[in-house]
């Protein structure tokens, strides 16, 4: 990402710390406004109840935009409970509106307990309980996201891939629980009706399916780079297979039923809201037709009034439980309805009222014209559910086979689309390492049947290059054949006129031909170092050309790296003092496990390593050779303080011709063949190389060799 953009991005918490401290204070608010409410002291009615989801809302969708912008500061855990914390955000607050109005009249004391449950026990007991399920069910895939532990890949694989479908099903149970004691609590504290708290319990377990799949894909995204990492380390053949049919059914199904439940819920709603206003009118024209029939017999004789009453109270009991009773001798009857229930009938001559308290009932008081007795009549709604009953059981069978052949169709669609993808599939694997034109056809004429097309024109364009890289590399390999046994010939032929020249060199300043002025000893010695550092690179380019043609041998024998160390380091010593690097030497005074090593060729090796640190580093720096033992061989580090290797370099470290540009500046002369020669002869010990280091910090060489060799 460009630093632009990164510059641009949030770098503080607080804001998001300020946001949870909130929506905490909010919750902790609302529950003692609730608990308040309880002891009478607050009033607590609808509009309150929309009034603190409105606040939950504002302030938890506050701490959920803050925290997806400043998400690239806080750990792999903590944005796994924002997830799950998010959910449980929309779970409790979005369908909070479908309760109220899925609900038939709740009195005083069932608002009351519904605001307690939606203020308090969902946050706290579902959201902060299932977070923290959620975060136990994360542990093994933070662990080995953190580093902390690593677990097999073949084992933790499967466990991402069910994660999200853990945490989905876990929401539903632990939904389906929640919601069953909350409807029952409110039935058994709140009086609220059976009907009622079934809607509550039903509605909850709707919503939680919606939230389960919101679960289910929400972390399926988030642990991609999780499976990603995963699926590099684990072989194809052990990789979990994935079906998309079956996700496509459970989806659909979940969606499908969640759907009808909530059709049916209001379907069942408007049958009630029906029933509730059709009574009403009936029971409040008969009261007045009563009325108006006893009004006008109020001087008949008692017999023929009484007579009439009874005929008027009579067509008064609606249902199989209806009942008209006076009013005076009604206690258990007053004492059975809701305190606002009891004002109404009490303080009114005329009224109708729809009480909830345990069952929906309509409560109507008249006052009898001759005595100015009060009556009460009470008519019980769930009487007359059987017809909305029998219609909900046509709108559940008509609702279930449209359900079930919508889950049937899709069903069939995505496993027809699957089956086309695997097909697919299948024939790109085979297409893989054959030069066969690639052909395959969906016979759809859409979108699949494209991207086979693509498929096989890609396949065809890639077969096609790799031909054509197949034959440049079998030219390469050719001039490379070439190009070594030219260096070989060119080498043998050279190193004999050289070692020549070398000795002519060295005769003139021996004096064996006469004496030499000062001048001419200053070109008879730059010419003898200029011949021995050809006769140095032609033995290395004679070396490369034995390495690459297999016909390096090791002549083993069992030997001591330390003496092997010493040797080396007193030839350099001088070469360093010279440059005023420190050589310091670091060996054990134990002895070490034994080795059987070719001294000749390790001496190379070691002689590289001390000399090029010796070269790249500055006057005043320092050089360390240490060897210590290990449980399977020896392990040889050579480190200086020199001018390190840019970290670019560093994969082409131990490649032919190669030298680091900061390297070609400090000494442009150099080959850039000692380590390649170095690498590949340790490699025939069994052993191998590694370099670690930093430009301008120096650099840190690794030896291992085994204490057997092949």
């Amino acid at each position: 990402m460009p630093s632009s953009l990164l510059s641009q991005r949030p770098a503080t918490r607080w804001p998001v710390y300020a946001a949870a401290a909130a929506s905490v204070c909010s919750i902790a608010a609302t529950t003692a406004y609730a608990l308040l409410g309880f002891a009478d002291r607050v009033p607590v009615t609808v509009a309150h109840y929309f009034a603190g989801n409105a606040l939950y809302v504002l302030i938890n969708g506050t701490l959920i935009y803050l925290l997806w912008h400043r998400r690239h500061l806080f750990r792999f855990t903590t944005k796994a409970f924002a997830i799950a914390w998010a959910g449980i955000f929309a779970w409790w607050s979005l369908p909070q509106p479908l309760f109220l109005v899925l609900t038939i009249s709740p009195d005083p004391l069932q608002t009351k307990w519904m605001f307690f449950t939606w203020m308090w026990e969902i946050p706290i007991i579902g959201g902060f309980l299932f977070g923290g399920y959620v975060l136990w069910l994360l542990r093994p895939i933070a662990a080995y996201v953190s580093g902390r532990r690593q677990r097999a890949a073949t084992t933790l694989l499967p466990y991402v891939l069910k994660y999200p479908l853990l945490v989905a099903a876990s929401l539903v149970a632990f939904a389906t629980l929640g919601y069953f004691l909350g409807a029952l609590q409110s039935y058994v504290f709140g009086s609220l009706p059976l009907i009622e708290s079934g809607k509550v319990f039903g509605q909850g377990f709707v919503s939680s399916l919606f939230m389960a799949i919101f679960y289910y894909f929400a972390y399926h995204w988030y642990l991609r780079s999780v499976r990603q990492r995963l699926e590099h380390q684990v072989p194809q053949a052990l990789t979990v297979r994935r079906h998309f049919a079956w996700r496509v059914f459970i989806v659909t199904s979940m969606i499908t039923l969640g759907s009808l439940l909530y059709i049916s819920f209001v379907v069942l709603q408007a049958f009630q809201v029906q029933l509730s206003s059709s009574t009403t009118a009936r029971l409040e024209h008969a009261i007045n037709r009563a009325l108006d029939e006893l009004q006008r017999a109020r001087h008949d004789p008692p017999d023929a009034y009484q007579a009439l009453l009874a005929a008027n109270i009579a067509s008064l009991r609606f249902g199989q439980r209806g009942a008209v009773v006076p009013l005076a001798g009604a206690d258990n009857v007053l004492a059975s309805l809701a305190q606002r229930t009891q004002q109404i009938i009490t303080s009114r001559d005329s009224a109708v009222v729809l009480d909830s308290r345990y069952e929906h009932k309509l409560i109507s008081v008249w006052r009898e014209p001759r005595t100015g007795q009060k009556m009460l009549v009470i008519t019980y709604l769930s009487d007359f559910y059987g017809s909305v009953w029998r219609s909900m059981w046509y709108v559940a069978a008509v609702g279930s086979f449209v359900s079930l052949l919508s889950i049937l169709t899709t069903t069939v669609a995505s496993m027809w689309l699957a089956g086309s993808l695997r097909a697919l599939t299948s024939a790109v694997r085979h297409a893989q390492g054959t030069s066969a034109p690639f052909t395959f056809d969906t016979f759809t004429v859409d979108e699949l049947e494209d991207l086979a097309h693509a498929f096989a024109f890609y396949i065809n364009q890639a077969n096609d290059k790799s031909a054509e890289l197949a034959d440049a590399f079998e030219r390469l390999q050719e001039v490379d054949r070439l190009k070594t046994e030219f260096i070989s010939i060119a080498s043998h032929q050279l190193r004999t006129p050289l070692t020549g020249i070398r000795w002519v060199y060295h005769a003139l300043l021996e004096g064996k031909l006469g004496p030499l002025n000062p001048p001419q000893r200053t070109l008879a010695k730059s010419g003898l170092e200029k011949s021995t550092y050809m006769i140095k690179l032609v033995n290395e380019l004679l070396d490369v050309s034995r390495i690459e043609d297999q016909k390096v041998a090791l002549t083993t024998a069992a030997g001591t790296l330390p003496a092997l160390i010493h040797t080396v380091s007193a030839a350099l010593r001088p070469q360093a003092q010279q440059r005023r690097v420190t050589l310091q030497l670091r060996l054990p005074a134990a002895p070490l496990p034994p080795l059987k090593i070719d001294a000749e060729k390790m001496s190379m090796v070691v002689n590289n390593l001390i000399d090029n640190a010796i070269k790249y580093t500055s006057p005043g720096g320092q050089v360390t050779v240490s060897l210590n033992p290990t449980s399977r061989g020896v392990r040889l580090t050579v480190a200086d303080t020199g001018v390190g290797i840019p970290a670019g370099d560093l994969p082409r470290l131990f490649t032919k011709f190669f030298r680091a540009p900061n390297a070609m500046l400090m000494h442009p002369n150099g080959s850039g063949l000692g380590l390649y020669i170095a690498k590949s002869i340790i490699e025939k010990h069994g052993g191998h190389i590694s370099a670690h280091s930093r430009e301008g910090q120096g650099s840190t060489f690794t030896v291992f060799l085994p204490t057997s060799t092949p």
